[in-house]
């Protein structure tokens, strides 16, 4: 039966093989073991931002420990272009999943986090200077001003996640750019502000939008989703939870997409498979317990909502 494997990113570091090379201005290197599989990074450094384009061979799931001295002093912007991403945050306790051209920006005053990647990955990771950053933002927008006071403050920041064909794209022509010297610097600047700009509009179209909630709907649609956090084993309804926050169907089911950007279901479905995932890598769980830990009764149906989530059987990452 297949395992998933923890691994040490500074390790890996100090493993890479003789593959490491110069490519253009792309430094790229690359490791492989026949126990887990291949991994490699191209990285372009510029002085307010860093592009890491890395490619996964894993034999089976993957998880991966780095501490990033840097992480402060940075805001991430991450993006699979192909495959499943996850990041976890423990001083916060909290897993942040990608797949498939979904992007996020996280800004971490922590160093520490760890990643868990399925066996095959192509994705972007881009490290913006947090000063530069800062310095895009102004005090007379409402969501600018909010996104500079927290991060500026060295607060925990997440966007939430987004998806947008443009970037996708716009990623692309910047790692496949086949132009050299200085006018690739300029071309891939010029892309990288392209980019902010896309994020930014991004950010200001979910602030409107967060805005038009009312204070007495957002506050019925985080008691809610506080609610189901501590109790998403549990059997829901929403007639049951509708006559529990003495409101009505229609109106619960609004306002909770409304303010969590996801159905009343599917963030009971992603907690659930969340969790499993949590107590089969970390507590060492069989998939029935796990199963019944989050209120499946029968394995076969709990092995399918899995891999519906998270594209691979349970079993998998299991010895």
């Amino acid at each position: 039966m297949s395992k998933c494997f923890n691994l040490n990113y500074p390790d890996m570091m100090e493993g890479q093989d003789n593959s490491a090379s110069v490519l253009n201005e792309f430094s790229e290197w690359r490791i492989s073991q026949t126990l887990w599989g291949s991994y490699s990074e191209r990285s372009y450094q510029s002085s307010w931002f860093k592009i890491n384009e890395l490619k996964t061979a894993f034999i089976n799931e993957c998880k991966i420990a780095a501490v990033y001295e840097p992480l402060p002093s940075v805001v991430n912007f991450c993006l699979p272009l192909t495959g499943y991403i996850g990041t976890q945050f423990k001083h916060k306790n909290l897993t942040l999943e990608l797949a498939n051209g979904n992007y996020h920006n996280i800004y971490s005053p922590a160093c520490e986090y760890e990643l868990l990647i399925k066996k095959e990955v192509h994705g972007i990771h881009i490290e913006i200077d947090l000063k530069y950053f800062i310095g895009l933002l102004n005090d007379t927008e409402h969501w600018s001003s909010e996104l500079k006071s927290k991060i500026g403050g060295r607060d925990f920041y997440y966007t939430g996640k987004f998806n947008s064909p443009e970037i996708k794209n716009l990623l692309i022509e910047i790692i496949n750019t086949p132009l050299q010297g200085s006018i690739k610097k300029l071309f891939v600047e010029a892309k990288m502000m392209e980019l902010l700009s896309f994020q930014f509009s991004h950010l200001l179209n979910h602030a409107s939008q967060s805005s038009s909630v009312s204070r007495t709907d957002r506050e019925l649609g985080e008691a809610v989703k506080q609610y189901l956090s501590k109790t998403f084993s549990s059997d829901h309804s929403l007639q049951a939870l509708a006559r529990q926050f003495v409101t009505n169907e229609f109106r619960l089911k609004k306002v909770f997409k409304a303010v969590n950007g996801v159905t009343v279901f599917e963030f009971i479905f992603n907690e659930k498979m969340n969790y499993a995932r949590h107590l089969m890598l970390d507590k060492n769980m069989l998939v029935r317990e796990a199963a019944s830990a989050v209120g499946y009764k029968n394995p076969n149906h709990f092995s399918t909502a899995f891999k519906r989530k998270f594209g691979v059987n349970p079993m998998l990452i299991k010895k």
